[in-house]
């Protein structure tokens, strides 16, 4: 009897009944060649995340910044994310099976995965949405009150929201996962078999928080240009720039990611079983591993301390001279480096 395989939503072989080498052959290809990038994105990425929680800590304006929360948090979500739901997925790839075969595995899994993507997409898309107000509109966040409603409510809204959301998609709703550990996500929830609830986790927390990023993003962009005349070249203009710098860096890459998954979903140009569809769905993962690299360009504190750290390397690289006259002839001489 002749086996063949036929790809499943990742490029992941499984068997079927008619031969298709070819198909088997190009599969295991793309796999390997995520595998070795995604691979080698991680291992680069972790120290850079590491670097810039130092940087956090030992920062306390960074920490106390009001426009820095956001912006912290999902720093932190993507560096949870790589290590909880990227790890997982390089094994599978690597192995073509879940890690491991356990009910409670792949519940773990598909609920990371779950609220990863959805509570950075609606963090992104809030950041999008307050740096208009931290630019434009500072002054409704003169009282603690202001701050309350206007700052700390919608960004509690966001987390509490993508929470409770992504645990009753995986633990509460009601019917029995049938999982396969030879697929991606196990198979993914059984609450997907729900048409209705599919079509609002798609538009709900994929398309229009994307539609949102994209206009919010761009809008600001045109503002903050429309008006830096205005703002000049002061103490204000920088901290504006940096903020839309911050902004656009972060909305890039998740623009970058989700467009291409979403347009494909809108238009039905590439079908879910081709390998095409399994790059773009997987783009999500090149997102955390290059973001920490993105983040440490908008930190100007950080570069200024980088700054300081080769101008004084510099100077202790070059040793004092003297000079001294002896008659007519200048002598120039360095220090004794072994001192008596």
């Amino acid at each position: 009897m002749n086996l063949s395989y036929e790809k499943n939503t990742t490029g992941a072989p499984t068997l079927t009944d008619e031969s298709d080498v070819d198909s088997i052959t190009n599969i295991l290809v793309a796999n390997n060649i995520q595998y070795v990038i995604l691979q080698s994105c991680q291992l680069l990425a972790i120290p850079c995340y590491l670097f810039l929680f130092y940087h956090f800590w030992k920062t306390p304006t960074i920490r106390k910044g009001i426009d820095m929360h956001v912006f912290i948090l999902i720093v932190i979500l993507n560096f949870i994310t790589l290590i909880g739901d990227l790890s997982v997925f390089l094994n599978y790839i690597r192995t073509n099976s879940v890690w491991l075969h356990t009910h409670s595995f792949c519940l773990y899994w598909m609920w990371i995965d779950n609220i990863c993507y959805t509570l950075g997409m609606w963090l992104t898309t809030w950041a999008s949405i307050e740096r208009h107000i931290l630019i434009f509109h500072r002054n409704l966040l003169n009282t603690l009150k202001q701050r309350l409603i206007v700052h700390y409510i919608p960004l509690t809204f966001c987390i509490a929201y993508c929470c409770v959301y992504s645990s009753y998609l995986v633990f509460g709703y009601p019917c029995e996962n049938v999982f396969d550990y030879t697929s991606v996500l196990c198979g993914s929830t059984c609450a997907y078999g729900d048409f209705y609830l599919a079509q609002y986790d798609t538009i709900a927390n994929s398309i229009v928080t994307t539609i949102l990023i994209v206009l919010c993003s761009i809008s600001l962009l045109f503002r903050v240009l429309w008006k830096r005349r205005h703002y000049r070249r002061g103490l204000q203009w920088t901290k504006i720039r940096k903020m839309t710098i911050q902004l656009l860096s972060i909305s890039s890459l998740y623009m970058i990611t989700t467009i291409p998954v979403n347009t494909e979903y809108l238009t039905g140009f590439v079908s879910e079983d081709s390998i095409a569809y399994s790059y773009l769905s997987n783009m999500m993962y090149l997102l955390y591993c290059v973001l920490p690299f993105v983040c440490l360009t908008t930190l100007p504190e950080l570069r200024k301390k980088l700054r300081i750290c080769r101008i004084h390397r510099r100077n202790r690289a070059v040793a004092p001279t003297f000079l001294f006259h002896r008659g007519s002839n200048t002598i120039r001489t360095a220090p004794s480096l072994n001192k008596q």
